[in-house]
């Protein structure tokens, strides 16, 4: 994705696909039993690709959730605001087997699961919330989402067209616009001033990167 030509500026997509080596090696990781008075532990371990891997056991629980976290937010948008959040939205809405955002859920619902995803001014992330029985499909949900999206044009504007609604939605608001002021003040001059949500002129003029 980028802006407009006579601006390029390349979004770190790249960081992001760079998850998908971490679904592969996470798919290795499973919870050992427990005693059932065990305490909740965290272990914390790093994967040959680098990623970290935080892995909290509850002996009594049969779900699982997951939660693929990369370290790109709205303070890596540089001069395109709102870049991070359009880019995880298209990622988001289907890969090549699952070639919806629809069908990526309906998958996720049929086994009583869940998938989602978020950005905040610090982070992306996809998660998952399965029975333990379908741990795999979770893996593997979230391994499509971030190693296979489709980043279709029709998908990708739309996706504009829902950013630039949601701001003219945020400027009915007063509490929205206060935060909207608020943040950039208190943040002047640092990265975390950038908007989440972006605004109307970067969002407008960002093309996918063919």
């Amino acid at each position: 994705m980028t802006a407009h030509r006579d601006h390029p500026y390349r979004l770190s997509r790249r960081r992001l696909l760079g998850l998908t080596a971490a679904a592969a090696g996470l798919s290795a990781t499973r919870w050992s039993p427990l005693a059932a008075f065990a305490q909740v532990q965290t272990t914390r371990g790093t994967l040959p690709n680098g990623l970290t891997v935080l892995v909290e056991e509850r002996p009594s629980a049969d779900t699982v959730a997951l939660q693929l976290t990369a370290r790109v937010g709205a303070r890596e948008d540089g001069p395109v605001s709102g870049s991070a959040l359009l880019t995880s939205r298209t990622m988001f809405q289907g890969t090549t087997h699952r070639p919806s955002e629809s069908a990526l859920q309906r998958e996720a619902a049929l086994v009583g699961g869940t998938v989602s995803r978020g950005t905040t001014a610090e982070q992306s992330f996809y998660a998952s919330a399965m029975p333990s029985s379908e741990v795999d499909l979770a893996f593997d949900l979230l391994s499509d989402v971030v190693g296979d999206p489709l980043m279709d044009e029709t998908a990708f504007a739309r996706q504009k067209t829902i950013a630039l609604q949601e701001l003219a939605q945020r400027r009915t608001s007063s509490a929205s616009q206060i935060e909207d002021v608020f943040l950039p003040a208190v943040f002047a001059g640092h990265p975390a001033s950038s908007p989440v949500n972006g605004r109307a002129e970067s969002i407008e003029v960002m093309q996918l990167d063919t």
